[in-house]
């Protein structure tokens, strides 16, 4: 059984000394995605979860948004190969969305839309879902109560998509991205909607982060790291409340505070 972490010899300083001690270290693979029989791209990541991360991969890039497109995907593990076939995929049409170039494509100068499918695929948040101040650091004990893998190795990050104080979906990866396509290709096979819920993460929220989360429609960040300048000028303007910091009892709201209530 594939336990996702690798037992490694290693030499441990500790008091003063250099000791002799085992260590977990988690396993990390690059796979290619095959699109009708063509290769498409690589990832590197945590080799599980690999159809929710390979889907939620194309579903995020504006690839795959029909569900009935999707007419089978399996994984060779030997071969590190995920293989997906896309009914009336055009490789050289539907590529324009992921061969990237530098935009501004957003109505508002401060904000950066760089590419051009971020600003097709985005649109502003207007949910009016809300959260008890005293409840935001109680979502990343939901979180932290699943990381299995983290505590064992330290080395992957963790996403929760949480609803009504109860997680619907986890994922770990080494990757920051890759939870969140994890979680997206998880939602899209489950026809799971995302709106209306709550992300739970470990991870930076950097502004290629905020934009997957705003694809995702969701209202609401909490993350136990540091958020970038350009995370937080995404998350105001698509009004997606972002907090982060989020641990012991302490946390930062960054934008869209109206959606955290006061307990009392």
């Amino acid at each position: 059984m594939n336990k996702n972490y690798l037992n490694y010899d290693v030499k441990t300083y500790k008091n003063g000394e250099i000791l002799d001690s085992e260590e977990l270290v988690v396993e990390e693979k690059a796979y290619a995605i095959f699109l009708n029989d063509e290769e498409f791209t690589s990832i590197v990541c945590s080799p599980f979860n690999l159809e929710e991360m390979a889907v939620g991969f194309l579903w995020s890039e504006g690839i795959l948004r029909d569900k009935n497109r999707l007419k089978d995907i399996y994984v060779l593990e030997n071969e590190n190969k995920i293989l997906i076939d896309i009914e009336g995929f055009n490789k050289e049409l539907e590529t324009r969305y992921f061969m990237k170039s530098f935009n501004s494509c957003c109505g508002r100068a401060r904000t950066s839309f760089y590419y051009a499918n971020d600003a097709i695929l985005c649109k502003k948040n207007e949910s009016n879902i809300s959260v008890l101040d005293s409840q935001i650091t109680k979502q990343i004990g939901l979180l932290e109560q699943k990381a299995e893998l983290f505590e064992k190795t330290g080395g992957v990050h963790c996403a929760a998509l949480i609803e009504d104080g109860k997680v619907i979906c986890f994922m770990e990866d080494i990757g920051r991205h890759n939870t969140l396509d994890k979680i997206a290709g998880y939602c899209f096979l489950n026809n799971i909607s995302m709106e209306n819920k709550i992300i739970v993460f470990t991870g930076r929220l950097s502004s290629e982060i905020v934009l997957k989360i705003c694809k995702m429609e969701i209202p609401i960040i909490i993350s136990r790291s540091a958020p970038t300048n350009l995370g937080i000028e995404i998350a105001k303007d698509m009004g997606i409340t972002l907090c982060g910091f989020a641990r012991n009892e302490r946390y930062h709201i960054y934008s869209n505070s109206y959606r955290i209530k006061a307990s009392s």
